[in-house]
């Protein structure tokens, strides 16, 4: 090979080079691919370099009923959002971008709200069904007094107060009245600070009014009064009636609320993934 060759093929090679990395504008408003050694195309993802994305995806997460909604109104598509209720699993999931009839979607924006239980019916029915002793119980209805609508607070603080008096008491019998009450009769070891002296009369039912979710309306939960003596000794505990009722009907109720908001697009269950 002559020497003028050998300086051609050089400065060909040198011109290959420069043009495999020389810069170049992409239009971002086409997709691009790469072919491997191997002969695969590979596509290149731009929609990192455009000034916003091709589409709205994430999975947001919002605290209340009415932030949801604020976002679904605000980003929903009249044609393509869906909104769906749980039953019974306290989860509400709202897709923006979900597929109309004859149009396929991505379903990659979604709102995904967990309600949350309140204070108040953690509180009660957690001891749903348990017994406690006379102190334990006298402060669960303190702690519960702002969430109790029948009977009157005051009597409910007497009692309260009369428990707390009569933790050293020999307990000898628990009768059911006519008017719903059940009667306690006590020998007093030692001075009562409140209440009555040797029987203490406590309503078989309390009427709650509380919300079982965050955002949720308060509903009447009846609690019936479960009491056992043994060796003088008294102990005391509730039985909430029907919560898993209650927890429905609050969901029909928010699933209710989003229907009147978004009419035919409310749906029963979980959407697919």
């Amino acid at each position: 090979m002559s020497e003028h060759d050998h300086n051609t093929g050089a400065a060909e090679v040198i011109a290959v080079a420069q043009r495999a990395v020389e810069l170049r504008e992409l239009d971002l408003e086409k997709d691009y691919a790469v072919v491997t050694p191997g002969g695969n195309a590979v596509l290149i993802d731009t929609e990192k370099l455009r000034e916003r994305p091709l589409r709205s995806r994430g999975v947001f997460e919002p605290a209340t009923v009415d932030s949801l909604i604020a976002y679904v109104e605000k980003h929903q598509d009249a044609d393509h959002s869906t909104v769906w209720v749980h039953p019974t699993e306290g989860k509400v999931v709202a897709v923006l971008d979900d597929h109309a009839k004859d149009s396929p979607a991505w379903r990659e924006h979604r709102a995904e709200l967990t309600l949350i239980e309140t204070e108040e019916w953690t509180l009660w029915t957690k001891g749903d069904g348990e017994y406690f002793d006379q102190e334990t119980f006298a402060e669960r209805l303190q702690d519960g007094l702002p969430d109790i609508a029948e009977p009157d607070a005051a009597d409910l603080l007497e009692i309260a107060s009369t428990l707390q008096g009569t933790t050293e008491a020999k307990f000898r019998s628990g009768v059911k009245l006519a008017n719903g009450a059940v009667t306690m009769e006590y020998d007093e070891k030692i001075e009562a600070t409140a209440g009555q002296h040797g029987d203490l009369a406590i309503p078989e039912v309390f009427k709650l009014a509380i919300a079982p979710f965050v955002g949720s309306e308060k509903v009447e939960v009846t609690a019936r009064l479960r009491w056992r003596i043994r060796a003088g000794t008294v102990a005391l505990g509730y039985k909430l009636e029907q919560p898993e009722r209650i927890v429905r009907d609050a969901l029909d109720g928010i699933a209710a609320r989003l229907s009147d908001r978004f009419k035919d697009r409310v749906f029963s269950g979980t959407p697919a993934k």
